[in-house]
């Protein structure tokens, strides 16, 4: 039971907040909200300003006024969410730009319905009454678009709920009609089916991120998607002035592994390496299987002088044990571009590689930095 119950947090608690979010899964949904969000805007942009043409046929023309004047103001906020490009791409940004692209109708509503509390109603102008009531329905089915977690849509989704329900409150207004026609509830049960619409985007986006981009034996990031992250991550650690350093790590006579016991038992030992190697970071850091016995761990925000502290975490027992009882070891070189005055990706992979082969030509079993070479695990005599 208690393994059932392990499993099933396992899988959920993605969806309920961002703590077990890993970096590839973090790094998709920055550039997804984003894209979303200028997409969105561009649309909102062109259907706020092609709505005049509605006011003009059934609003008297001093509300007209001030009602399209509005409109134009919130298409150009629309048009700088579309052309706005952020020099360092995160979560926190992504986040703001979504709020905003939401703030910017809910703003235009209570606008609109403080605007035409006063205005004239008649059977004829009921249409665009209601048309303004209901403004903040389609306002919350924007969070549908988007991968959020359970406490994301909610915080968004209870936003979206209560300035709609204080506009509702407000007599002679549009909003009105959703007190008197029960479209408060209604509009609760649309902000609830929209969080879930979110949460479902962000369960299958990190499934998929699983299984496009993970090894399947080590379960460890895939070389191809590994490189990807790692350009995106030194362009923003770049930007940001932040530490950005690379290990690249290779068994010690793994070869020997494969002949004396053969590929069934190598295949044991790769998958335990992974697994112990991806145990002993940070949330934020990431394990690549670069190939074969190969390993190369990205860890942002982590300066040089700490990597042989980390690499010490894998304690007496190394990599794993082998099947005759020894420990699998490794060799390692690790590299940061601002204490190493390195320009690019390619450059840091380079470095770490060098150190790495320094590592092994020095005796194995250690880690390789600008500083010298550590010994890692010490091993019986």
């Amino acid at each position: 039971m208690n393994e059932a119950l392990k499993k099933l947090y396992g899988q959920t608690a993605p969806l309920l907040g961002t703590g077990r979010h890993s970096l590839p899964l973090i790094q998709s949904r920055i550039e997804l909200i984003l894209a979303r969000v200028r997409l969105t805007a561009a649309i909102l942009g062109v259907l706020m300003v092609a709505w005049i043409p509605v006011d003009m046929a059934f609003l008297p023309w001093n509300d007209l006024v001030n009602v399209a004047a509005a409109r134009v103001l919130a298409a150009m906020l629309f048009m700088w969410l579309l052309f706005y490009k952020p020099s360092v791409p995160s979560l926190a940004l992504a986040r703001a730009m979504l709020a905003v692209l939401l703030a910017i109708p809910l703003v235009f509503f209570s606008y609109a319905n403080i605007s035409l509390a006063d205005a004239g109603w008649t059977d004829k102008t009921l249409f665009i009454k209601s048309a303004y009531a209901h403004l903040p329905h389609l306002i919350a089915l924007l969070l549908c678009l988007f991968p959020l977690t359970a406490l994301e849509g909610t915080a968004f989704g209870l936003g979206i709920l209560f300035v709609a329900a204080i506009d509702a409150l407000l007599p002679g207004t549009p909003a009105a009609l959703m007190v008197g026609h029960g479209t408060v509830i209604l509009q609760a049960v649309i902000t609830a089916i929209a969080v879930i619409a979110g949460m479902s985007q962000l369960q299958f986006m990190a499934g998929f991120i699983r299984h496009s981009t993970t090894d399947q034996m080590t379960g460890c990031l895939r070389r191809d998607y590994g490189l990807r992250l790692l350009q995106s991550l030194f362009a923003t650690t770049q930007r940001a002035n932040m530490p950005l350093c690379v290990a690249f790590v290779d068994l010690d006579n793994f070869k020997k592994v494969n002949d004396t016991f053969g590929h069934d038992a190598g295949d044991d030992v790769l998958k335990e390496a992974g697994r112990r190697l991806q145990g002993l970071l940070r949330q934020q850091d990431t394990v690549v299987r670069w190939g074969g016995e190969e390993f190369v761990i990205v860890m942002p925000g982590l300066k040089l002088a700490d990597v042989p502290t980390v690499m010490h975490r894998l304690g007496a027992g190394g990599l794993g044990p082998l099947p005759d009882g020894r420990v699998q070891t490794a060799s390692i070189g690790a590299a940061e571009y601002q204490e190493d005055g390195l320009k690019s990706c390619d450059d840091i992979i380079s470095l770490a590689d060098k150190r790495m082969y320094a590592t092994k030509q020095s005796g194995r079993n250690g880690i390789t930095v600008k500083a010298g070479r550590f010994p890692l695990v010490a091993l019986a005599a």
